[in-house]
């Protein structure tokens, strides 16, 4: 009896079969063929079984991977992360984070354990290259900041640094005239490294500006394996959504009112009138320029002058026209025109609870019917909380020639006036 075997293509199966077929015809005395023809014509089936078994072998180890290795990438290395914490900082420095504060110097540099001391100046020159090259703050080098001095007191050595001792600190900030200070700490964990800065102003010690940059936070989406930054991190990009935007300008308007002393004709009148002036904001919020509109009435346009009274007979002048006398009235409306210049005294960012003071220049003319004048203006500006600004003024208007009907003149002698006027600034 002829016993063909077919081999199988899958292994476990064949030599199963085998196997058995060999142990059952040796039992029965049968001899045992293979047809090796069947079995050749069989091979490339084994093949494709094989490639279909490798694919389904890979397809599981894939599908593996996205259920639970995922995320998973190989470590980043210490200074690339800290590379892209400073470059972090460096992108909210060119965005204007800090464009209030004039200047500052680096009072310490705190690492964690397991950081090298050499690390200390490392990241002071790192952070001092990032402010001066991505932001308007300028970085004043503080030698004095590292120097040591030790005494006895008591029986007890006793080591002395600026950083733990305000009077010392105050004193250079004073001698170096440094307006703010900054701190800057670095603390190395197993899974993240933190980057932490804080700026406070050196006078009052108030703090200005406070962030924590976390590793962990800078990287949030996982694409093919890999971690993608959550936002920008170089800030020299060139890519369109990544250039710096172009800073707004900001600008000034103030509304005030009052009493104007202008001068007039022969001799200044009292009048009421008010100020409208627009200005452009520039040098960090201590300079404004602009134009300012001055408006002003002669009160007794509204005000009848009490029964029995003609008025200021005194304000006015006589000239002969045409062989008769006339007289010269004062003006009693007029308009003042001017180009302005204001400083603010204030150190940014503004306290808004504290009188903030400044001083103005404006030049322009005096506009009336008949009569145009040169008009310089200067005095000091209050400002009280956001709104509020009272404004106290000193003017002066040049001599000038007033045309009588195309044909006489008067020269008029010009004088000194006054304003205070209060209003509203936005």
């Amino acid at each position: 009896m002829l016993l063909r075997i077919v081999e199988n293509s899958r292994k476990k199966t064949q030599s199963a079969a085998a196997c058995l077929a060999l142990a059952w015809a040796g039992l029965a005395g049968v001899p045992v063929f293979v047809d090796t023809a069947f079995a050749a014509d069989q091979k490339p089936a084994e093949k494709s079984d094989a490639k279909i078994l490798a694919k389904s072998k890979a397809d599981a180890q894939e599908e593996s991977f996205d259920e639970g290795d995922a995320g998973e990438e190989e470590p980043r290395k210490f200074n690339d992360v800290l590379m892209d914490l400073l470059n972090e900082f460096a992108f909210d420095m060119k965005s204007g984070l800090l464009k209030g504060v004039p200047n500052t110097g680096i009072r310490r540099v705190a690492l964690s354990e397991g950081i090298p001391k050499s690390y200390e100046t490392y990241m002071e020159s790192l952070v001092s290259e990032r402010l001066r090259k991505y932001s308007t703050v300028k970085v004043i080098q503080c030698a004095q900041c590292k120097t040591k001095r030790s005494f006895v007191e008591k029986g007890r050595v006793i080591i002395s640094t600026p950083v733990n001792n305000p009077a010392e600190l105050d004193r250079i900030s004073e001698v170096l005239k440094i307006e703010t200070w900054t701190d800057v700490a670095v603390l190395y964990q197993e899974t993240s490294l933190l980057l932490a800065f804080n700026v406070f102003d050196a006078k009052t010690k108030e703090l200005l500006w406070t962030k924590i940059y976390n590793s962990e936070t800078l990287y949030r989406k996982v694409v093919n394996g890999k971690t993608v930054p959550k936002m920008p991190l170089d800030p020299e990009s060139k890519d369109e959504e990544k250039k710096e935007e172009v800073p707004k300008s900001k600008y000034a308007l103030s509304l005030t009112a009052g009493y104007i002393l202008v001068p007039n004709v022969k001799k200044p009148s009292n009048m009421l009138g008010g100020i409208l002036r627009a200005a452009e904001i520039f040098n960090l919020e201590r300079s404004e320029i602009g134009a300012s509109v001055m408006p002003v009435v002669d009160p007794g346009l509204f005000i009848k002058n009490y029964e029995g009274v003609e008025g200021d007979a005194s304000a006015s002048d006589e000239v002969e026209v045409g062989g008769k006398k006339e007289t010269i009235k004062p003006f009693r409306f007029g308009l003042g025109l001017f180009g302005s210049y204001h400083h603010n005294f204030v150190t940014p960012p503004i306290n808004y609870d504290v009188l903030r003071y400044g001083a103005h220049l404006s030049l322009g003319g005096i506009l009336a019917s008949g009569y145009i004048t040169f008009t310089g203006r200067t005095g000091a500006t209050l400002k009280f909380g956001r709104r509020f600004v009272l404004e106290l003024g000193v003017m002066y208007s040049a001599p000038t020639t007033l045309t009588i009907q195309d044909e006489f003149t008067y020269k008029t002698k010009g004088g000194i006036g006054a304003d205070i006027t209060f209003g509203l600034c936005f």
